[in-house]
């Protein structure tokens, strides 16, 4: 009798591990899309050369940006320093500044999410800041 009760246990508990396996990603991924810059920048720890990239946010403790170029191999995951959610509603699109010669990626739009991801770029000790915005499109 215990047997039949242990082995009905496992079997749920087993359904229930199934079950969150294919329901927990699709919750996690929140949004999908693509952009194309037209110069080396820096974002974050990374140095992104010229082209094209898809990316995806998922949600996490933080959000979790992954990029990878359109193409080639190879990703990179990025942790948003902040998240603000903007009471109106903005298009989307990928904020860069620029720092002496170098440019810095320092804000994301995701529309769809309705939130703005910041990204940390290093104080300009230049005073010659100048700002430019790509459009990023989405699928």
């Amino acid at each position: 009798m215990r047997s039949t009760s242990v082995r009905g246990f496992h079997n749920w508990g087993f359904f229930l591990a199934v079950a969150a396996a294919f329901t927990l990603p699709a919750m996690a991924q929140a949004s999908k899309g693509e952009f194309t810059i037209p110069r080396e920048v820096h974002w974050g720890t990374l140095v992104l050369p010229a082209g094209s990239y898809s990316y995806s946010v998922e949600h996490h403790a933080s959000e979790v940006l992954l990029l990878r170029p359109k193409t080639g191999s190879g990703g990179h995951f990025l942790l948003a320093s902040a998240v603000s959610r903007p009471d109106m509603i903005m298009p989307n699109q990928l904020t860069m500044e620029q720092h002496g010669t170098k440019w810095y990626v320092t804000s994301m739009v995701v529309n769809d999410l309705g939130e703005v991801l910041l990204f940390h770029a290093p104080a300009d000790t230049t005073g010659e800041t100048g700002a430019k915005l790509a459009t990023i499109a989405t699928k």
